[in-house]
């Protein structure tokens, strides 16, 4: 919900917003999770702007759009490609459409957890 507080507070039209997964990164000793959102945003609110390289670049409310090529060039932080790797792995096991998820069948011969353990008759 804050993500799309976010983006209505700041009138970014956009449309399928979806939470894509969660990126731990730990830089020092700071431990660090990132939630990861995507969205589809109107093209009509996205401005083209020069940068200092007079390369053209996509900006939106201070937020800077790049494609792959233009974000493996820049000086990036781990965490950032994390997330960008995130949404590849997201990409390639969608295979840009839904699956039904498929169930396992059990093996009769693999035991349960349940097993390993004794249960304690507690005596009065």
């Amino acid at each position: 919900q804050a993500v799309e507080n976010y983006l209505e507070e700041r009138k970014i039209v956009h449309n399928k917003l979806q939470k894509k997964g969660v990126v731990n990164h730990v830089f020092s000793h700071i431990n660090m999770s990132y939630v990861v959102y995507t969205a589809v945003v109107a093209p009509s609110a996205v401005t083209t702007g020069e940068d200092s390289n007079s390369s053209s670049q996509q900006q939106l409310h201070g937020m800077q759009f790049a494609t792959l090529d233009e974000f493996n060039e820049k000086g990036t932080s781990t965490a950032m490609k994390k997330v960008v790797k995130l949404l590849q792995s997201a990409a390639a096991s969608d295979g840009g459409k839904k699956r039904k998820l498929e169930t396992k069948s059990v093996d009769p011969k693999q035991r349960s957890i349940n097993c390993f353990f004794k249960s304690v008759k507690k005596e009065n």
